[in-house]
C-alpha cells in the first residue's frame, strides 16, 4: 500500500495530500493512492483569479486537464517550480 502521506517540497513551501482522506480541489471526490495527482503550493494565485482554489491544494490530473483554466495554472506552477528549485 501506497505512504498515505504525500507531498513536494518546493523550497520553502508544501503541499501536502493525505491519501483516502484529501479532496480533490477541483471535483471534490476523494484522492487515492493510486491517481496522479497534481500538488500546487501556497500563495501562487491571488483571491481574484478564477484559479485561486488550488493554492495549497492537490487535484487529479484528469480534472487539472479539463478545467477551463487548468493549461494557465500548469504554466504558472510549473515556473514556480523552475524559479525556487532550478535543478
Amino acid at each position: 500500500m501506497a505512504h498515505p502521506f504525500r507531498c513536494r517540497r518546493e523550497n520553502d513551501t508544501v503541499a501536502i495530500v493525505i491519501l483516502e482522506k484529501s479532496r480533490c480541489a477541483l471535483c471534490g471526490e476523494v484522492l487515492e493512492a493510486d491517481d496522479d495527482i497534481v500538488l500546487f503550493p501556497p500563495g501562487l494565485f491571488s483571491p481574484s483569479e478564477p484559479v485561486f482554489v488550488l493554492n495549497d491544494a492537490g487535484v487529479h490530473q484528469r480534472c487539472l486537464d479539463s478545467f477551463r483554466f487548468g493549461a494557465e495554472a500548469s504554466r504558472r506552477r510549473e515556473e514556480h517550480v523552475r524559479r525556487v528549485d532550478p535543478l
